[in-house]
């Protein structure tokens, strides 16, 4: 396999990441942190619009000056919006270029690509409100580890924050320590009497949760290595009794037949 053929489109630090119409809140959040790498200016003309070069007519009026008239300072600002555009333009599969196409500036496309996948702000609203609904609702599941739950509730946070909706590193302290089940209350109340809760990060938390998940697995493997023992040292201790006393009845079965041929040997001899 070639390099070409391995390397993966939009993976690229000099090449925008690509949109093909699907995961669209990913793509998006990836698209603004290339422009913002690759130029603020660029990001700022999408956010705020295209720069206006404006002049005063014979009225005192300010109307858009004429293309002849620009110095190169204006057209250098009004360049950045050209770049804006082609670096969308270069971004998307064909079927989400038509959407644009026809746009004269890069912040229109951005936010016709918005609408077309975020919906109107009613349709986020909803979203929105589907999303705090789950991030109210979350509890860890009885057959789930750390880790696991910790990239669930992740997943909820991060899709909040697409929305503008950006919860505090202790908000979410709080909340995981309040959904964990009551079998692990001692490590909760460990960690709220012994930190401040205001300072812990998520990453912390999580640490101190895996590594108690790590010490509880460990105990129950020794629980389950100590019982196996019990029961095998049982079993052998029946096998050896019922032994016992098969060698008890063998030996109670030879003396009787030895007594019977003491006896009648006896007999034999009086005769």
């Amino acid at each position: 396999m070639t390099f070409q053929a391995h390397f993966v489109e939009g993976h690229s630090i000099t090449r925008p990441p690509y949109f093909d119409g699907t995961n669209y809140q990913y793509w998006k959040n990836r698209m603004q942190i290339w422009l913002e790498a690759n130029s603020y200016e660029m990001w700022d003309c999408i956010a705020r619009g295209p720069y206006k070069v404006l002049a005063r007519d014979q009225n005192n009026q300010l109307v858009p000056k004429d293309l002849a008239s620009y110095d190169q300072a204006e057209k250098k600002k009004l360049q950045i919006n050209a770049q804006a555009k082609n670096a969308l333009f270069c971004a998307l599969h064909p079927s989400e270029y038509d959407r644009i196409s026809a746009c004269d500036s890069a912040k229109k496309m951005w936010d016709k690509l918005q609408v077309a996948h975020e919906g109107t702000n009613e349709v986020k609203k909803s979203k929105i409100n589907m999303l705090v609904q789950k991030y109210e609702l979350f509890k860890m599941k009885s057959d789930e580890d750390i880790k696991d739950m910790f990239t669930r509730f992740s997943k909820i946070t991060n899709e909040l924050k697409l929305f503008d909706m950006v919860l505090s590193e202790e908000d979410k302290v709080r909340k995981i320590l309040r959904f964990l089940p009551k079998s692990w209350s001692s490590i909760k109340m460990t960690i709220e009497e012994a930190h401040d809760l205001s300072a812990m990060t998520v990453e912390m938390l999580q640490g101190k949760l895996l590594t108690h998940e790590m010490a509880m697995k460990n105990d129950k493997s020794d629980d389950d290595s100590r019982k196996k023992k019990s029961v095998a040292f049982k079993s052998s201790s029946t096998n050896e009794s019922d032994s016992d006393e098969k060698d008890d009845e063998e030996f109670i079965v030879l003396a009787r037949k030895f007594k019977s041929f003491l006896k009648k040997d006896k007999l034999k001899n009086q005769e």
